[in-house]
């Protein structure tokens, strides 16, 4: 059952979580003794409590005769002596105002996809991708049947967009027929560990929690460790050469990244 409290309770212990997350993955030395595994697990507690905020049957209640009945007869009390507002209380104007916020951060969302993807429908197909690598990576993945790989000069590092019929982006740079390996191998990666859903997930989590702290904390934490595990389910079988050119190669997309968000500003 969704009431009230199921909510607050579910903020609290989300929040909660969400600074242990970030915590857990802030340093090497922990993300190395835990395990990638274990954070992606933690990862996803946090996103089904986070859209679940309900009370489960197994749920031990505490009864509260002082301090919780006060805040719940304040929250619905009506605000027509402060106000003017006749049979409007604090918790209804608190939810008008979550509730608009939400309709507005869920538009946002859904026209920045929308105009994402109708930007790329245009974008002309990469027709200088290296047959051996393609055929390479087609042999170490089950590929797509709608993959599109496209280029364009809106993105400043490569990604893959796209549930169903993902669309591999990459800006337009002189990639080496290795570096054009890295990189299909990176997205590819992203789309059959399923980080898309992941992404989508939590981009839906700040629309909806769109005045909490918390939920922007744990995209930026998330996205991190999203990363470090595909760089590292890829890299963990070459040779220690191979993954330092692999490093490099992140290094120099970093900057490029970094370099062109400092153009544009």
């Amino acid at each position: 059952m969704i009431s009230i409290w199921s909510i607050f309770v579910t903020i609290i212990i989300s929040n909660l979580l969400v600074v242990l997350f970030c915590f857990l993955s802030k340093k090497t030395s922990y993300i190395k003794m835990l395990g990638i595994p274990v954070l992606l697990t933690l990862l996803l507690m946090i996103i089904v409590r986070i859209l679940i905020p309900m009370e489960f049957p197994y749920t031990k209640v505490f009864f509260s005769t002082n301090l919780l009945p006060k805040i719940d007869t304040f929250l619905r009390t009506p605000l027509s002596t402060v106000l003017m507002l006749k049979n409007i209380s604090l918790f209804s104007l608190i939810g008008v105002v979550w509730l608009t916020g939400i309709v507005i951060s869920m538009i946002r969302l859904l026209s920045n996809q929308y105009h994402l993807k109708r930007s790329f429908k245009f974008c002309p197909v990469k027709t200088d991708i290296d047959q051996d690598i393609f055929l390479k990576v087609a042999s170490e993945y089950k590929l797509p049947k709608r993959l599109k790989i496209i280029e364009t000069s809106a993105v400043s590092i490569p990604m893959i967009f796209g549930f169903v019929s993902p669309t591999i982006v990459f800006p337009i740079s002189n990639f080496t027929s290795e570096e054009q390996y890295f990189v299909l191998r990176h997205e590819l990666e992203h789309y059959h560990n399923r980080d898309i859903w992941v992404k989508t997930l939590i981009e839906l989590i700040c629309a909806i929690y769109w005045w909490n702290p918390f939920v922007y904390a744990l995209r930026k934490r998330s996205d991190c460790i999203l990363e470090i595990n595909v760089d590292f389910s890829i890299s963990k079988t070459w040779e220690e050469t191979k993954r330092l050119r692999y490093l490099q190669f992140l290094l120099n997309t970093y900057k490029k990244s970094r370099l062109s968000t400092q153009k544009i500003i």
